[in-house]
């Protein structure tokens, strides 16, 4: 019989991840996360409904909306990990995150180099349009023009080059009304992200700069 995942062997889990990954907090047992700009970036160790294995889960939150709670954006998921772990599969799991990432873990990122990760990571990830949406309200938040501009273009193209993205036409129109179109929005976007931070309970995580 499998072992399953009690408290101290998810406390366990846990410690050992964060030390692949020492530039994240401990949001919650089995949940790493840091915050780096608008975006909380973690990995969610989702435990299956047996509670033999457990499902890495490599995500991004956007802190310029209004949440309840952090939400799993743009995954990277990985093949379920035993409780036991006898071979330690999650040394694996954690160099292909690694590898496979569109933001880096830890240090300040580069918000130009981050938007093209993004431009590349949107051919190969099922979460287009939420990938977009992000990038929309990152341009806006970063107040800079050429930014601002730049994903305008990016994002209007993919809207209209990938329209199987949402199924019908009424379905593209009301999610493109959700998007924030004025960059001097700024402002009101990064309020929302410090509100977002206590509300979440994310200000004791470790913070890095998105360098515009």
């Amino acid at each position: 019989m499998r072992k399953k995942l009690t408290l101290s062997l998810k406390n366990e889990i846990t410690r050992k991840w964060n030390e692949q990954f020492p530039g994240m907090g401990v949001y919650k047992t089995m949940w790493l996360m840091n915050v780096c700009g608008p975006l909380a970036v973690g990995i969610a160790l989702l435990v299956k409904s047996d509670k033999t294995v457990y499902e890495p889960v490599f995500h991004i939150h956007n802190l310029c909306v209004d949440s309840e709670a952090v939400s799993l954006n743009v995954p990277i998921d990985a093949l379920y990990i035993y409780a036991d772990d006898t071979r330690n599969e999650y040394l694996k799991v954690s160099e292909k995150f690694k590898e496979t990432s569109y933001i880096p873990f830890d240090g300040d990122v580069s918000l130009t180099d981050l938007i093209e990760s993004f431009k590349i990571h949107f051919d190969v990830t099922c979460y287009k349009a939420n990938l977009l949406q992000i990038m929309a309200y990152l341009a806006v938040w970063s107040g800079a023009e050429e930014v601002f501009d730049d994903v305008r273009r990016f994002v209007g193209n993919k809207f209209n080059d990938r329209p199987e993205m949402f199924g019908t036409e009424i379905v593209r129109k009301e999610f493109i009304e959700t998007l924030p179109q004025d960059i001097d929005d700024s402002e009101r976007l990064r309020r929302i992200v410090k509100e977002q931070e206590v509300k979440l309970k994310l200000t004791g995580l470790p913070h890095r700069e998105l360098i515009i």
